[in-house]
């Protein structure tokens, strides 16, 4: 796999202040079910992939919303084919949260080859 996307991050960048847009985000992480409303809504959507990045870098490994944002930003990532995005997202969410459940579903779908195109699917029954 090469990398189309050398040097990413999606760590915390103390220099760059939130944007009202990045705390519009991260609110939809206040609650497991508003982080899973929120993926079924924007699954398709790939323009919410750099949005999420935005909102990582500006949000501290302390939010305790830290963790669900990262693990929404991987299952985008993925599902719009960024796998070296989808990767640096997991990291920053297992350093936070190691039993984090989503991180962990994703992870195992990965690992059994599933599409990316296929959790479009998944996220309708949801």
């Amino acid at each position: 796999m090469t990398s189309t996307e050398p040097h990413l991050t999606v760590d915390h960048q103390p220099r760059r202040a939130q944007t009202e847009q990045d705390w519009i985000w991260l609110g939809c992480m206040d609650s497991i079910a508003e982080r899973d409303a929120f993926l079924c809504q924007e699954i398709d959507n790939p323009d919410r992939v750099d949005d999420l990045l935005s909102a990582a870098r500006s949000t501290p490994d302390g939010d305790p919303r830290t963790p669900d944002l990262c693990a929404a930003l991987a299952v985008l990532s993925y599902r719009h084919h960024r796998p070296e995005l989808t990767w640096a997202a997991l990291q920053r969410v297992w350093r936070l949260n190691p039993a984090h459940r989503l991180a962990a579903l994703l992870a195992t779908a990965i690992a059994a080859d599933l599409p990316p195109e296929d959790l479009s699917v998944l996220t309708a029954y949801a």
